[in-house]
């Protein structure tokens, strides 16, 4: 399946660096060849409290050693191990003792047998953003004919078959595999997973996060049509985006009609009682806004827009003669996203236009994928009999202790609304194990404890802000700030910040409620809890900015029940 790999270049590394929130590395030189099979490759180990770096062989089956039989082939190191495979005797006794290690790369090479005139073409699959690719594998170390020790690796693999883009690839009627890619922020959970804890990550990344290109055709193939790949076609044509241009000089807006009719749809306005009119009427994308207008000015209209639900959301840029930074501050206090000043150059004005329109096309995004996931998550929820009441008050929670330790409003803001993915992972979490009425047993905590890596999985690693955060919240609100926590044993400030505070607001809120196995516990006996564990399962700053937000939070859950009463009523 991969013919060859591409080394992890310097900033691949200083990622994979980051997301392991290890100390300094010397970054071993990016090669220039394709990595063979058999051949060597840098990777990431963990030894003993240490995230290091060690450098083994790895390869495919070969045809001269399976001819060997599978044991033989596993004994020279020279296998990609099938996640279906783990539990044979074969593969437990040639890799016995083996650790979980990371490798990092650029990109897999993979043949394509689609080429009518025979010879596969060779694919080049990357990340679509230019990240590392973070392979799973297993490492060992065994004594050659010499009695020198090495190391190799191993590299896990999943069935590809379904998969939207690995599926495409492989010889005709072989099973298609493909590389276990970890998502981002999974990488120092898969290098401490323990035992069954493994079987987590073996899942495929989706193939929206990843790019396939047809590199230079294999050595006899035919010319002929290169085959289109499914991630390369062209998506269907969508409708164009509108804009509003308001000014009451025609001149100006001949200017900006000549520079932008190519690429939208264009509405006019001459003065802004009319633009007010055609903004609520028509819903344009963005709004370019004069602000010296006869009659109602620029600032009137801005302030009117963002007053109406309806069109608050709509980007407005003012374009203006004003000269003055006290106008632009005023601009912006009023919720204008830019201010550019005339004259301006067509070229800018349409560059500005499409950063923007790009930045809500982003956002509209992540919320549309936010809303998704907390859908999956208030299932998650109803499968575990809790309410989704609590998932909002712990939210809430979250945000009195973040803002009374300092943070920003909006970065609070942004954590009451990753907050409610924390325990996304539930949904997978089997039903025996889940509404088990009584305490749970060694094997379905083990399933249980596999929550995390779950729930951080299914949000993946999106770059945008909030699903980061989230992210970072559903992997790690399980950790202990002595580091006893599960499922990567971070301790202190490894731990992110939002997790930190997610797990005081979950485990009060969570104390307060009622579970199938146990009475609800007292507002009182709850603080007490937190306080007791302030340096043991929490951080001690983060437990003083949660009992000075307390006053707010036994308010806020004070309304939450008058509001239930009022709904039963």
């Amino acid at each position: 399946m991969i013919s060859s790999l591409e080394s992890a270049r310097p900033h691949h590394w200083e990622a994979l660096r980051r997301d392991l929130r290890a100390g300094d590395w010397s970054f071993p030189e990016a090669g220039t060849a394709p990595v063979l099979q058999g051949g060597e490759l840098s990777f990431v180990v963990r030894r003993g409290s240490e995230i290091a770096i060690a450098a083994g062989r790895w390869g495919l089956v070969t045809r001269e050693t399976l001819r060997a039989g599978l044991p033989a082939a596993l004994r020279a190191r020279t296998a990609l191990i099938r996640d279906d495979e783990l539990g044979k005797l074969a593969v437990r006794s040639a890799w016995q003792g083996a650790q979980q290690c990371l490798v990092p790369v650029a990109a897999l090479h993979v043949p394509d047998h689609r080429n009518p005139g025979g010879e596969p073409w060779l694919t080049r699959i990357a990340r679509r953003d230019d990240g590392p690719l973070y392979l799973a594998g297993l490492w060992n170390s065994w004594a050659d004919e010499n009695g020198v020790r090495r190391l190799s690796v191993g590299l896990l693999t999943v069935d590809a078959a379904g998969h939207p883009l690995m599926g495409n690839y492989g010889p005709p009627g072989k099973p298609r595999r493909m590389p276990v890619v970890l998502p981002r922020g999974l990488g120092r959970a898969w290098l401490l997973a323990q035992g069954e804890e493994r079987a987590a990550f073996l899942r495929p990344l989706p193939a929206a996060q990843l790019s396939a290109i047809c590199m230079e055709k294999g050595a006899g193939a035919q010319d002929g049509p290169a085959v289109p790949d499914a991630a390369l076609t062209p998506p269907p044509e969508v409708r164009r985006q509108s804009l509003l241009l308001v000014d009451d000089e025609p001149s100006n807006l001949q200017l900006l009609r000549l520079s932008l009719q190519a690429d939208y749809h264009l509405i006019f306005a001459t003065e802004g009682g009319r633009a007010i009119e055609l903004a609520r009427e028509r819903r344009p994308d963005l709004i370019l806004l004069d602000l010296m207008m006869p009659g109602i000015d620029g600032y009137a209209v801005c302030e009117a827009l963002k007053a109406d639900p309806a069109t608050r959301h709509i980007p407005i840029v003012f374009c203006t003669a004003v000269h003055d930074g006290d106008a632009e501050a005023k601009a912006l206090r009023l919720g204008a996203a830019d201010y550019i000043t005339k004259p301006f150059y067509p070229h800018v004005v349409a560059a500005r236009v499409r950063t923007h329109l790009a930045a809500l096309g982003m956002l509209a995004a992540q919320q549309s994928s936010l809303r998704q996931l907390q859908r999956l998550c208030d299932a998650a929820a109803m499968r575990a009999n809790v309410s989704t009441s609590h998932i909002q008050r712990m939210s809430q929670t979250a945000h009195e202790i973040a803002l009374e330790a300092g943070a920003r409003a909006d970065w609070c803001a942004m954590l009451q609304s990753s907050a409610p993915l924390h325990d996304l992972g539930i949904v997978a979490v089997p039903d025996a194990v889940l509404r088990k009425p009584g305490p749970l047993d060694a094997d379905e905590w083990t399933v249980m404890r596999a929550h995390p890596l779950l729930g951080a999985q299914l949000i993946g690693d999106d770059p945008s802000d909030v699903l980061g955060m989230a992210r970072d919240i559903a992997l790690c609100h399980h950790e202990r700030w002595d580091g006893t926590g599960y499922p990567s044993g971070l301790a202190g400030e490894q731990i992110p910040l939002a997790a930190r505070i997610v797990a005081i607001a979950d485990s009060f809120d969570a104390m307060t409620s009622p579970r199938p196995y146990r009475e609800a516990l007292s507002e009182e006996a709850a603080v007490a809890q937190i306080r007791a564990g302030a340096g043991t399962a929490f951080e001690p700053r983060l437990v003083d900015a949660f009992l000075r937000a307390l006053p707010r939070i036994l308010r806020m859950r004070q309304r939450w029940v008058r509001e239930v009463e009022g709904l039963g009523a």
